[in-house]
């Protein structure tokens, strides 16, 4: 770094850092000693050298082939990180198309971009300026970490040394937190004789350090200072730099220099140059290249000028913009916050370019402008048009802003859009202000969502402005309005607002066009909400009847088709009361399934969930909750993750796992659950478990895990539990002194527990009698409904037990075996022999003789079935990971990952080893195993220790040792990269033997395994890299063979589930999107088609 550099750039050497940039750059080679996620925080005052010691250490981190993500906050532009580093990913990716890392705008898709990273390189994330992160921001860096927290990856934060909102969320992953120290009078020594060729006199070096204190910034300021005063000059004749022999003139220009920090900075610019700079200023500290020459009139020479004169700086990292296209051209920024605020309070900008860069569309990066217009006292005279357009488009930034962690910015934009209108509002023609006066009411209301008073004001407003519409676009602002208000009142006050309700209902009715509507839709999903909430079903049914007259329509599209189907049925999934309806319902599951997975994938994973738990379909609960799971994680979804682990657990208890396991397992999965969601989590985790317990006739556990996860038992706990409980603790008359929901079922339950407590049927048994009676004839259709009728029977068997209740319990004998067998068929249609087991033990004295043993046979002959390997429920099989993780399933369920770097490589090795045609040599396997190793003996002692440990860890079998080197057994264990590869094989064979739909089939299958996951994950070495390749490029092109195949032979329709399968595995893969969108097009679905371009293109 030369000296001229230094006067015309203001970039001083490298210097006084080397150690820091050292301990960065050693951590990142730690990553697979410790895995995990790994945080670094560095504080350091403004100035401090922060910025320049990152950009030298991703420099040299690069060298060493660690991937670099890099992410840096600016003041008043979007902090959510989840656009900020999808763009940093973007950039990474367009430097390395071969990682096939893609991501989107939303922290799930960066979560999962970065954690597909983190499995293919060593990972370094550095987010620079995080004390700018706030509000909303905070908990989504929370989900993001956690979701990370698996990861080996090291994070690396630089921060001022001020509060830091997120300093809770990194502390659980801080490994190493240092301040930035100032630069010590060795390195002021090294720097200034690096820049003027000769060492400074230890006074020269005081001097320094008294007036800058080690601040690189101030040094900075204070040499440049003294350099234009001519106090440090060159001595042509004697070809060196010497400093005026008068001390105190230094020390003044020093003192000056520091002291003023900003307006060194800017110093060395003349008049007109810094008038640009404060122009530029106006548009935020981030600016696109086109906007800044807009604000100056298109003067590109003096935006040369400031970028040489280390005003700008060209920005090598991408920052989310605000709205409009993308920057045709490198970014510039302004080289220091402080000097970009100082430039920005000269308010030197022309506010009439300033308006014309929004109106034109022009990238912007800052909520700045708005903040500029919103504070003006006065503004130019504007053309209408122009003006017009500014505010359209600082009302979608408005809007787009409000959908992030950073809408604190987005009433900044909107009261910059309200200063323009007020300015042109009078020039306006009464309609067309009227419509542009309810649109602004209209985006402020979408602003206001989070401020329930301010809303209703603003609601207010709109009613008022829209009372009389005058055109179309007015008649939908009302709708609109109303549908708002709606929901508002229900929000606010439990109770909907009736008189909203008819006007919309009024508005449908008079101008049919408003029905096909996303604001209907979204009124229709308020109905079916409240009347879920409410337990009112006939409202949820009429809704039901409004939305299949609208998908029968004429007048529906295929898009709004869709949206009402993701809409509603999610809510009405559970609504059914007859076996009709159940299978309505399933068959609504399987559209939602059908469509396109979009953004609410995770709820229709949920909804399935929640559908496939209630009817006791425990076997799809286990597979479904982990793909509910993978997804929950993929996407940070932390309540849909413990829904689904919670679910899972509860199903093995169901299915196959002993009581013992099945607490172990649960106490496993609760101590996973993270605050604030803690204690709720494990009240509804206790009721799971009492109902797995219960469901086998396991009363005294089900108590147990009540007692053990529940806050209030009685809260939590439905009556069928509370009346084993009574009766089991001798407790029925203490619980018909408690509060109890009412339902037809409770109130059944309520009414027979009284008659037993007082021992005196009366006059009520006939009644009673009759009701019992047709609660038998019930079919059961789910789970509760199951465990209220065993609560019925128990209180049955009960009063058995009292003569004087004989009226009521004889006539009820047939109708007791018809409920137990009813029971016993429930458990039977499930395969849930456990289920059948525990209703025996309870009940099988209601039956005769031989009906039981009947059914006893039945049960072992479903149990043995169901776990043909264990009598105890516990043998499982051995299985290996290299799918996402690397890990060990073990017989016993236990999941042990390797521990250390060697044992995961030479797994890796073995894999490997076991795929490709011609096996690995003994010197290739101990030189990819060992490269640290060059002595023959160390080597084989290395590779003995390692076989010796993995044995271990897996069991003596699961390795081989019988050839010249060690092999796994496959046959002892199961393998998902070698079960996939072997779907692939087969592939291969049939598309030779042109059987195509056996080459699809089993290709789909090998996809699935793998499901687009990176295969050996954290292996970064050049050998597993070229492993991978083979392996995605070997599906691409047996994917796109057999794909063409398949068309050629006029089967589109394989084709189709071939590809989405391959592009949802390879989604950056041109040629895979290139041929689905082929494929659609043939098949006429041009809309999914056409998502698909876009897809690509975006």
């Amino acid at each position: 770094m030369s000296l001229i550099d230094f006067i015309n750039h203001g970039i001083l050497p490298f210097m006084g850092r080397e150690a820091t940039a050292q301990r960065i750059l050693e951590a990142v080679a730690r990553i697979a000693e410790a895995p995990g996620l790994h945080a670094m925080l560095m504080t350091g005052e403004a100035g401090a050298g922060k910025s320049r010691l990152i950009e030298e250490a991703i420099r040299r981190a690069e060298d060493a082939g660690v991937a670099v993500i890099h992410a840096k906050l600016y003041p008043e532009s979007p902090t959510a990180i989840a656009p900020m580093l999808s763009s940093a990913i973007w950039r990474y990716t367009m430097a390395h198309p071969a990682t096939n890392v893609d991501a989107d705008d939303t922290l799930p898709s960066v979560a999962s971009a970065l954690r597909r990273l983190s499995r293919l390189r060593r990972l370094l994330l550095v987010l620079e300026d995080i004390h700018l992160i706030t509000g909303e921001g905070v908990p989504q860096l929370a989900l993001l970490l956690q979701g990370l927290s698996d990861e080996q990856m090291v994070l690396l934060c630089a921060a001022r040394p001020v509060e830091i909102p997120v300093r809770g969320v990194l502390e659980p992953h801080l490994v190493d937190e240092f301040p930035l120290p100032p630069l010590d009078r060795d390195s002021l020594r090294e720097i200034w004789t690096h820049l003027f060729d000769e060492a400074p006199t230890s006074s020269v070096i005081e001097l320094l350090m008294a007036t800058t204190a080690g601040n690189p910034l101030a040094l900075r300021s204070g040499l440049r200072g003294a350099l234009n005063a001519g106090v440090i000059a060159r001595d042509a004749r004697a070809g060196m730099w010497r400093v005026s022999s008068n001390s105190t003139a230094l020390k003044n220009i020093l003192e000056r220099g520091v002291g003023s920090l900003t307006e060194g900075m800017a110093a060395h610019l003349q008049p007109e140059e810094r008038r640009a700079a404060s122009s530029i200023a106006a548009l935020g500290e981030v600016v696109a290249r086109e906007s800044a020459a807009a604000m100056i009139g298109g003067d590109l020479r003096t935006m040369d000028i400031l970028t040489f004169k280390g005003i700008l700086t060209p920005l090598d990292s991408l920052i989310p913009h605000l709205s409009g296209k993308a920057s045709a051209s490198p970014l510039l920024a302004f080289t220091h916050s402080l000097l970009h605020r100082r430039l920005a309070d000269d308010h030197q900008a022309d506010m009439g370019r300033l308006v014309e860069v929004i109106a034109g569309g022009l990238p912007l990066f800052s909520a700045t402008p708005f903040q500029l217009l919103a504070a003006a006292e006065t503004l130019p005279q504007l053309p209408t048009d122009v003006a017009r357009d500014a505010i359209q488009r600082g009302l979608d930034i408005a809007l787009e802003l409000d959908n992030t962690a950073d809408w604190p910015l987005a009433l900044q934009v909107w009261n910059g859009t309200q200063r323009l209108f007020q300015h042109i509002e009078q020039e306006l023609e009464p309609e067309p202000q009227q419509t542009l006066q309810a649109l602004m009411l209209i985006r402020r209301s979408n602003l206001l969502h989070r401020d329930h008073d301010a809303f209703q004001g603003v609601l207010d407003d709109l009613l008022r402005v829209t009372a009389n519409p005058s055109s179309n676009q007015m008649w939908f602002y009302r709708f609109s309005t109303l549908v708002n208000q709606h929901l508002h009142s229900f929000n606010r006050t439990g109770t909907p607002d009736l008189e909203a309700r008819s006007g919309i209902e009024a508005l449908a009715k008079e101008r049919p066009h408003l029905q096909f509507t996303q604001s209907y839709v979204a009124y229709l999903w308020q109905r079916l909400y409240i009347g879920s909430l409410e337990h009112d079903n006939a409202a949820q049914r009429e809704v039901e009847s409004i939305m299949e007259r609208l998908i029968e329509s004429d007048e529906a599209n295929d898009e709004f088709r869709a949206m009402l189907r993701s809409s509603l049925y999610p809510i009405l999934i559970d609504l059914f009361e007859t076996e009709a309806e159940l299978h309505k319902r399933l068959e609504m599951l399987q559209e939602l399934e059908r469509m396109p997975r979009q953004s609410n994938y995770p709820d229709v994973l949920h909804c399935k969930l929640v559908l496939l738990f209630t009817i006791g379909k425990m076997h799809d609960v286990a597979t479904t909750a982990q793909e509910t799971a993978r997804v929950a994680r993929e996407r940070n979804l932390l309540q849909n993750l413990y829904f689904a682990l919670r679910c899972g657990t509860a199903a093995q208890g169901m299915t196959h796992l002993p009581m013992e396991r099945l607490a172990a397992e649960a106490k496993r999965v609760a101590d996973t659950f993270a605050e604030p969601h803690t204690q709720l989590q494990r009240d509804h985790f206790g009721y799971q478990l009492a109902t797995a317990a219960a469901l086998r006739g396991e009363h005294d556990w089900a108590e147990r895990f009540e007692g053990e996860y529940m806050s209030d038992w009685k809260k939590f706990t439905p009556l069928h539990r509370r009346v084993h409980h009574a009766i089991r603790h001798d407790g029925l008359q203490e619980l018909m002194g408690e509060e109890i929901p009412e339902s037809p079922q409770n109130n059944l339950l309520c009414e027979l527990a009284e008659v037993v407590v007082a021992r005196d049927a009366g006059v009520a048994a006939s009644s009673l009698v009759e009701q019992i009676q047709q609660a038998s004839l019930q079919p059961i259709l789910t789970l509760p409904m199951l465990l209220i009728n065993r609560a019925l029977l128990a209180l049955l068997v009960h009063a058995q037990k009292f003569p004087e209740l004989q009226p009521l319990t004889d006539p009820l004998t047939q109708d007791l075996q018809r409920m137990v067998v009813a029971d016993l068929e429930w458990c039977l249609q499930q395969r849930l022999p456990l289920g059948m087991a525990g209703a025996l033990q309870q009940f099988e004295g209601l039956l005769p003789k031989r009906e039981a043993t009947r059914w006893r046979g039945t049960m072992q002959n479903l149990l043995r079935e169901a776990l043909p390997h264990h009598s105890d429920h516990e043998q499982g099989e051995l299985r290996l990971a290299m799918v996402g993780t690397i890990e060990v399933q073990l017989p016993s369920g236990e999941t042990v990952k390797p521990r250390g770097e060697r044992l995961r490589v030479f797994l890796g090795l073995l894999t490997v080893d076991a795929m490709v045609e011609k096996r690995l040599t003994q010197r290739e396997l101990y030189r990819l195993a060992v490269p640290d190793m060059s002595d023959p003996d160390d080597i084989r002692k290395s590779v003995n220790l390692t076989v010796h440990r993995l044995r271990e860890m897996m069991g003596h079998e699961a390795i081989l040792t019988d050839g010249d080197t060690p092999r796994l057994n496959r046959s002892a264990m199961k393998i998902d990269i070698l079960e996939a590869y072997d779907h692939l094989q087969t592939a291969t064979r049939a598309l030779s033997e042109g059987v195509l739909v056996r080459a699809q089939e089993a290709l789909v299958k090998g996809i699935g395994i793998t499901r687009g996951e990176v295969i050996f994950p954290t292996l970064f070495e050049e050998f597993f890299q070229a492993a991978r390749e083979d392996y995605e490029n070997r599906i691409r092109l047996l994917a796109i063979r057999t794909a063409r195949s398949l068309i050629r032979e006029g089967d589109s329709v394989r084709a189709e589930e071939l590809l989405s399968r391959a592009v949802a595995a390879m989604p950056t893969n041109g040629e895979l999107r290139e041929l689905l969108h082929e494929t659609l097009r043939k098949l006429d679905r041009h809309v999914e088609a056409e998502r698909v371009r876009m897809e690509a293109g975006g």
